[in-house]
């Protein structure tokens, strides 16, 4: 079964928020005062830090199975004289199934058993012994010609009926144990170190859209395989204990693996963040009317649908400007995007990350605030 990844948050810029925004200017050659020979300064859009619920998960797909399942078969050959099985029946362990004919088999037991009985009152040890083996061997006869339910379930199927002749191994019935159920899937190995067993895991089934069903990382094996493409991936088993009623055993579902931290976070659209001789930076508005946009660190990681996380130097509900995208002639020029903010600004360097390629990569977060 093919999984589709979702992965997230590796660090591409830092600044310790503790740096004052005077000594960023200083390093960033920032005089304080209006652009003449730029554009005029920027009166942009504004975007708001939003606080939203997050989630480290893995997605995957599969179909789910009961946790047990088995094709009931004679080992011998034999006509069927009593039949128990019904599709849709509750067994218990131990039950009856069906039953072959068996006189032969049972005639030659007890044959035997009186032989024993014969032997024990006048015969000697060595020949009870003997006779002991031969009731043993008599009774397994009999017994391949009962066909018992191995564990508790339901009998899901049955293809014989009263009176067929039965060829050796031909199943007759088949049972099941939904009292959990099992999907097999696909990780990648480079997810593989994020799993522990007990994980919760979020099955939504596409025969049932609305229905959510909390179920658990089981059991991860010890090896994994090589696929056709050559890719390492393990096969591991998540599990739903005591299901609804209403999922089947080969339902279709997709499902997120928890393996990460959850809570809330603050995301802010890529646009407002600029990335500077190797900081992150965004622009405050300015307080008054006439003001100067003041530049601000920020610690950042990359998120998702052009949005990025904010690690530290912002709160919710704060605005930042838009960092405008340069012209290819302004690129060409190595224009500075500050200097849009009416700051003079000495060299180039300067990359807008809202405004071209960014780094990819990393585990991917979902946030039910945000959307997937």
């Amino acid at each position: 079964m093919k999984m589709n990844r979702k992965r997230k948050t590796i660090l591409f810029g830092s600044l310790a928020a503790i740096l004052l925004v005077g000594v960023i200017a200083i390093v960033l050659g920032i005089t304080g005062s209006r652009s003449k020979n730029g554009r005029e300064m920027t009166t942009g859009k504004t975007y708001k830090v939003e606080q939203v619920a997050f989630s480290q998960t893995i997605e995957v797909s599969g179909n789910i199975e009961p946790i047990e399942t088995e094709d009931l078969k004679f080992p011998v050959s034999g006509q069927i004289v009593e039949l128990t099985a019904e599709e849709g029946l509750r067994v218990s362990k131990g039950d009856l199934i069906a039953r072959l004919d068996d006189i032969s088999e049972v005639y030659a037991l007890r044959k035997s058993e009186y032989a024993l009985e014969e032997e024990r009152i006048s015969g000697s040890r060595k020949n009870i012994t003997l006779y002991e083996l031969e009731v043993e061997m008599r009774q397994g006869e009999v017994n391949k010609r009962k066909l018992t339910a191995s564990f508790a379930g339901t009998i899901s199927s049955v293809n014989a009926k009263t009176g067929d002749w039965i060829s050796q191994g031909s199943p007759i019935a088949r049972i099941i144990d939904t009292s959990s159920l099992v999907g097999s899937v696909e990780i990648d190995e480079m997810d593989v170190p994020y799993l522990a067993v007990g994980q919760e895991v979020r099955f939504i089934f596409d025969a049932f859209p609305e229905l959510e069903v909390i179920g658990r990382v089981s059991e991860l094996p010890i090896e994994s395989r090589v696929t056709n493409q050559g890719i390492a991936v393990l096969d591991v088993e998540v599990r739903i204990d005591n299901p609804p009623a209403e999922i089947l055993p080969g339902f279709t579902f997709i499902a997120e693996i928890e393996v990460g931290d959850t809570g809330d976070i603050l995301i802010l659209d890529k646009r407002g963040i600029l990335e500077m001789n190797g900081r992150t930076l965004v622009m405050i508005p300015p307080t008054e009317e006439g003001g100067v946009p003041q530049p601000k660190p920020v610690q950042v990681s990359e998120y998702e649908n052009g949005k990025y996380r904010i690690l530290s130097g912002l709160s919710a509900g704060d605005l930042v400007m838009e960092i405008p995208e340069l012209t290819g002639e302004e690129r060409a020029s190595g224009t500075n995007p500050l200097q849009m903010f009416g700051f003079p600004v000495e060299g180039p360097g300067s990359r807008m990350i809202g405004g071209g390629a960014h780094p990819g990569g990393g585990m991917r977060g979902g946030s039910s605030g945000g959307g997937k």
